[in-house]
């Protein structure tokens, strides 16, 4: 019983739920796995059918099945509040990149030509534009009314317009600095 429900929920566990903080790992050379999620731990043995481990993997693994596959789904499952914003910077971004490849990597839309151009991810409140900490810099005196978070990332928050024309500017300097670099790193 436990190889087979281990074989059962492997696949979809490490691949779909490690994103939404979800660990699956074997801890040990007796094939024993351990499920770790906030507070719920324990051993391969308790997932057994009907057990509330067990009911608690389903119900996951059928979430994470609705996890979006392209950029305007990613969009219709944020916030409604975030919608009209997200479709504002979407947009702009296909113009300024139109033949960039779209794709979702590490659950936040992203724009890659071959290399990272930029991200965009959807809150409860704000979303985050990413282009790279280094593209910001040059418009730090523009983005003076927004934050930019350690990491890099510009909060625009929802109930503030969205800088559509800065915006703009931003990705078409990270179009030209990309563009211009002769290496190959993906970043």
């Amino acid at each position: 019983m436990q190889v087979a429900l281990w074989k059962t929920i492997q696949a979809p566990l490490q691949g779909r739920l490690a994103g939404r903080g979800l660990i699956v790992a074997r801890d040990g050379p007796d094939a024993r796995t351990a499920l770790k999620w906030g507070n719920l731990a324990g051993p391969l043995t308790q997932l057994t059918p009907g057990a509330r481990h067990y009911s608690f993997v389903k119900e996951a693994n059928e979430m994470a099945s609705t996890r979006p596959t392209t950029i305007s789904e990613y969009i219709q499952a944020a916030p409604l509040e975030g919608q009209p914003h997200l479709q504002k910077l979407y947009a702009i971004l296909k113009s300024v990149a139109p033949e960039a490849e779209e794709a979702i990597k590490w659950g936040t839309p992203f724009f890659v030509e071959p290399r990272f151009l930029f991200a965009f991810s959807a809150h409860k409140a704000h979303l985050n534009f990413s282009p790279t900490a280094a593209t910001l810099e040059p418009f730090q005196e523009d983005l003076e009314d927004y934050k930019i978070t350690s990491s890099g990332l510009l909060q625009i928050p929802y109930n503030k317009p969205l800088p559509e024309d800065l915006i703009r500017k931003i990705a078409e300097y990270r179009l030209r600095e990309v563009r211009e670099r002769l290496d190959d790193a993906f970043w």
